[in-house]
């Protein structure tokens, strides 16, 4: 398997080219290492996978849930916005309209 690089992007931001999830490799190594070291017992290391397993089940089942979609003061499309704030035209910007995708 190949090393894990890191690199900035054009906006500072951290990048990375794959690899495994940090948090995944902590578990995925600490936990059995606990166990064998003796500060968790097997029983107790299996409990916090069930909770985790659990939890990562329970956020894909109900995820379209958890999704927030605001409406700021009632406003739900554009037209309804104050005016000066309905269309980017509006401020001098140039735009298209598009009909949006259902």
């Amino acid at each position: 398997m190949a090393p894990v690089t890191t690199k900035l992007d054009s906006s500072n931001e951290l990048v990375s080219n794959g690899g495994v999830p940090q948090p995944v490799l902590y578990l995925a190594v600490g936990l059995p290492a606990a166990v064998y070291i003796g500060v968790l017992s097997a029983r107790t290391a299996n409990l916090i996978l069930l909770v985790i397993v659990s939890l990562v089940a329970l956020l894909v089942y109900y995820q379209e849930s958890v999704l927030y979609i605001p409406v700021i003061q009632g406003w739900k499309t554009p037209a309804d916005n104050p005016s000066g704030y309905q269309s980017p035209n509006q401020q001098g910007l140039d735009y298209e309209g598009k009909a949006p995708l259902r």
